[in-house]
């Protein structure tokens, strides 16, 4: 249900080996990631949130260093994704490349149909909750 690493000082290689069976195997995907406070850079998730079967609802980052280029291609894997609810990260460090991805998934203006198949399930986008008052 979910695969909960907040703190345990996993480095981007461990981080994306944890995460290799699930590209394996879609279904076995966890609804819930917790990525948070580790020094991770580069992490594959767009990958994840490609797949057909993904169940991911709930991805968080913070406040890791995430590279322009990954932020960029988890915003542009948003569109086809269908289940994902949150996606939290360090938004000072979005470049706003990945705002117009993000944008361009959430609503499709290319024509009737991409605008209907865009995504409608991801309501929060950007920092940490405050897990102590939920």
């Amino acid at each position: 249900e979910s695969l909960e690493l907040y703190a345990n000082k996993i480095h981007t290689e461990t981080a994306n080996g944890f995460l290799s069976p699930f590209r394996q195997r879609p279904g076995l995907i966890p609804k819930i990631l917790n990525l948070s406070y580790n020094p991770i850079d580069d992490l594959d998730v767009s990958s994840l949130l490609r797949e057909e079967n993904c169940s991911l609802s709930s991805i968080n980052l913070f406040p890791n260093e995430i590279r322009r280029d990954t932020v960029n291609a988890i915003a542009r894997s948003v569109g086809t994704n269908k289940t994902v609810r949150e996606i939290l990260f360090d938004i000072r460090e979005f470049p706003w490349e990945g705002w117009w991805a993000l944008g361009n998934a959430l609503c499709n203006q290319t024509n009737i149909p991409a605008t209907f198949t865009s995504n409608h399930t991801l309501t929060r986008f950007g920092c940490e909750k405050d897990y102590n008052n939920n």
